[in-house]
C-alpha cells in the first residue's frame, strides 16, 4: 500500500531512453562517444529523461534529462529519496510542478 503522506505514494520516478527511435538513439551516443574524445570541451548530451508521473493514472507530470551517461542514476536516486522524505505537496513546489498535481 503507497503512503499518501509521501510523495512517492502519489508519484513515481523512472529513466525513459531519449530519442524517438533508433537512428536518433544512435545519434545521441556518436555525439557521447564524440564528447568523451573532446577532454571536455564539447558537453556530454543526456541519453535519458528522468520522468514522474501521478501513481493513480500515470500522467506524465514532468520529463527532464536526466544527465551525461553516469550520472543518470544518481539524479534518479535523488529525485526517489525526495519521493520517500518530502510530502506531495513539497514535492511538487520543489520540482515547479502545476500545483493541482498531487490532487
Amino acid at each position: 500500500m503507497t503512503d499518501p503522506t509521501r510523495a512517492a505514494g502519489v508519484f513515481a520516478a523512472e529513466l525513459r531512453r531519449r530519442g524517438a527511435g533508433p537512428i536518433h538513439r544512435g545519434g545521441l551516443l556518436i555525439a557521447a562517444t564524440l564528447t568523451e574524445l573532446s577532454f571536455g570541451l564539447l558537453p556530454k548530451p543526456s541519453l535519458d529523461d528522468i520522468v514522474v508521473t501521478r501513481r493513480d493514472d500515470g500522467e506524465v507530470l514532468l520529463r527532464t534529462a536526466a544527465g551525461p551517461m553516469g550520472d543518470a542514476d544518481d539524479l534518479l536516486a535523488h529525485v526517489r529519496t525526495q519521493l520517500a522524505t518530502l510530502s506531495p505537496a513539497d514535492f511538487v513546489a520543489q520540482w515547479g510542478l502545476p500545483p493541482n498535481s498531487a490532487a
